[in-house]
């Protein structure tokens, strides 16, 4: 098996992607996109704190992997349904519940006020 990455590059980029700033801005985005899925009737439960930090830390790292010199609105939009789609349940299930929910993310997405 071959070397994809040696132990001090991942650490290297662990800090890199630790030292983004991410704006106020940002942040507030983030937020709004989590508040608009607890505001939802379809889901059975909430996108929780740890929820909305996840969505924050990955859109570090899309920015890192992307980069960019900040975290932009459109890493938050890269992200935001990988990180939480696994994480919430619809209050109907479907058989294809996952991309149901998918779906309904992508539908807050498209429209949440982008900064």
């Amino acid at each position: 098996m071959q070397t994809v990455l040696h132990s001090e590059e991942l650490k290297q980029i662990q800090i890199g992607v630790s030292n983004f700033k991410v704006s106020d801005e940002i942040c507030r985005y983030i937020v709004n996109l989590c508040e608009a899925v607890r505001a939802s009737d379809e889901f059975k439960n909430e996108v929780s704190s740890r929820g909305a930090i996840a969505v924050m830390k990955a859109s570090k790292a899309c920015a890192y992997f992307n980069g960019h010199s900040a975290v932009f609105p459109e890493d938050v939009k890269e992200i935001f349904i990988p990180v939480l789609a696994h994480r919430l349940f619809l209050k109907n299930r479907t058989k294809s519940e996952y991309q149901t929910i998918r779906k309904f993310l992508a539908n807050i997405l498209a429209e949440t006020r982008v900064p």
